[in-house]
């Protein structure tokens, strides 16, 4: 396992803070962070039903990934982060694995719409979500052909924010 991927990974659970209730102005909102997250893991293991239940909490299954992959259980397969801003497509990676994502500041200001593809291989995982600064979204999974395992694919979204001077 390769432990630099896993620091990565469990930082990213314990440092992205939440943002406030209020909604912040579009202007006040620098670089939208993206960070995506794989994990691969026995397909019978009964997190992979858990997972894709409509009701699962995306954060709670991602902790219980990392909590696995420190135990050897699960293996840490991709990790990407991107920054861009509002309504602008980024993209990261290789021919053979790469994120693109474009990333959209709800009319809430609360809110991000996201979309996008994941390439891990020969596999594509389109998505579409919508979270809160500072959550967790499960993508989807990622099937590792006759080896028995899965990709079990998240997504945490984080802000840097702008502030404006209060006037004297």
């Amino acid at each position: 396992m390769n432990l630099k991927l896993l620091i990565h990974a469990f930082a990213c659970l314990l440092v992205i803070p939440a943002m406030a209730e209020e909604p912040l102005p579009k202007d006040a909102i620098k670089n939208i962070t993206i960070s995506v997250q794989g994990y691969e893991l026995s397909q019978r293991d009964p997190l992979v039903a858990q997972v894709q239940a409509p009701q699962a909490d995306a954060k709670a299954s991602l902790q219980k990934l990392t909590a696995l992959a420190v135990r050897s259980q699960a293996k840490v397969v991709a990790i990407a982060s991107l920054n861009t801003k509002s309504g602008q497509r980024a993209v990261t990676g290789d021919g053979a694995n790469r994120l693109e994502i474009e990333p959209t500041i709800g009319v809430d200001g609360k809110q991000i719409e996201m979309s996008g593809n994941f390439k891990h291989g020969l596999q594509n995982l389109p998505f579409k979500s919508t979270t809160a600064f500072g959550g967790t979204v499960f993508l989807g999974v990622l099937n590792n052909g006759g080896k028995g395992t899965v990709e079990l694919v998240f997504a945490r979204i984080s802000a840097q924010l702008t502030l404006s001077k209060a006037a004297p």
